[in-house]
């Protein structure tokens, strides 16, 4: 992944899941679900150093996009856990690299 991803905070710009979708299929091959979505995530906002959304998340109410369902985690040797989550509507609403929180 290219850390330069996280250069311009808040604007949606080009996302390659390509590494992510490898790590899915090799961590979670009972969910190809997984990987299939992570696929359609071609573009991404960073909010912050640590989160990446795919969708906007606006207010979450029951009839937006971003309704969250459940988490899977990932282990990436170069950037440690990775906690995606999955939405209602089987999409990926976001990512949160674990390593990278402050606090």
């Amino acid at each position: 992944m290219d850390e330069r991803i996280f250069t311009h905070i808040g604007d949606w710009q080009d996302f390659d899941p390509g590494w992510l979708v490898a790590l899915a299929e090799a961590q979670h091959p009972q969910h190809p679900q997984i990987a299939s979505a992570l696929q359609a995530c071609t573009r991404c906002q960073p909010s912050n150093q640590a989160y990446l959304t795919f969708v906007d998340p606006g207010r979450p109410q029951y009839d937006a996009p971003w309704q969250f369902a459940s988490n899977v985690w990932l282990h990436d040797p170069d950037h440690g856990e990775i906690i995606i989550d999955v939405l209602t509507n089987g999409r990926i609403g976001g990512l949160e690299f674990i390593d990278r929180i402050e606090g």
